[in-house]
């Protein structure tokens, strides 16, 4: 019963010890995230690289965080680079971490101007489009009568209908699946023919 005593107390005290060094071992950091010019940056992200924890800057770049002592703090924010900063080289009360401006180049754009709306028109009749087949639109849970034909979509004379027509996501996976259809569904049925 003594010893079970004894090896009690020892746990107990371990655990407190314990839990007070591991309170040590985090530090509460503040701070403003302002820019080179010494403008505040607002809802700039302030990350712990070990934990991934991290929060966001306020209106006028003020944050806290509670970080190990060896950890390091990453910032960024859209428009300016990344900055790595080790939470030793930080002060507990108020830090200052500047962010340099990040400046991104474009490349080069051409720009073509048709002056007629029929050069237009003709230019972008040019634009070869594979057909569309009939589709049968089926409607869960409606028997058979209750389907509709969807008509062909044919080219057509409004140029805003076949842009449409030509680039949305659905007529894109469409075209897709049936290029694919043709080139896997051929060689699927030859290779059960042999």
């Amino acid at each position: 019963m003594f010893k079970l005593r004894i090896i009690l107390q020892f746990i107990i005290i371990s655990s407190i010890f314990s839990v007070s060094a591991q309170e040590n071992d985090y530090i509460r950091i503040e701070g403003i995230v302002i820019s080179d010019d010494f403008k505040p940056i607002s809802f700039a992200s302030i990350l712990s690289k070990k934990t991934g924890l991290g929060t966001i800057s306020s209106d006028n770049g003020h944050f806290s965080i509670q970080i190990e002592k060896t950890d390091t703090l990453k910032l960024s924010s859209i428009g300016y680079k990344n900055k790595s900063v080790p939470a030793i080289k930080l002060d507990k009360k108020k830090n200052y971490i500047i962010l340099t401006r990040e400046i991104y180049q474009l490349g080069q754009v051409n720009i073509i101007g048709f002056t007629k709306w029929e050069e237009f028109k003709q230019e972008f009749m040019k634009k070869e489009l594979e057909p569309f087949e009939q589709k049968i639109l089926v409607i869960k849970g409606l028997p058979d009568p209750y389907r509709k034909q969807v008509p062909n979509n044919e080219l057509s004379s409004n140029p805003i209908t076949m842009i449409y027509q030509l680039f949305n996501k659905k007529a894109v996976l469409e075209r897709k699946q049936k290029r694919w259809d043709k080139t896997y569904n051929k060689s699927w049925q030859e290779f059960h023919k042999k």
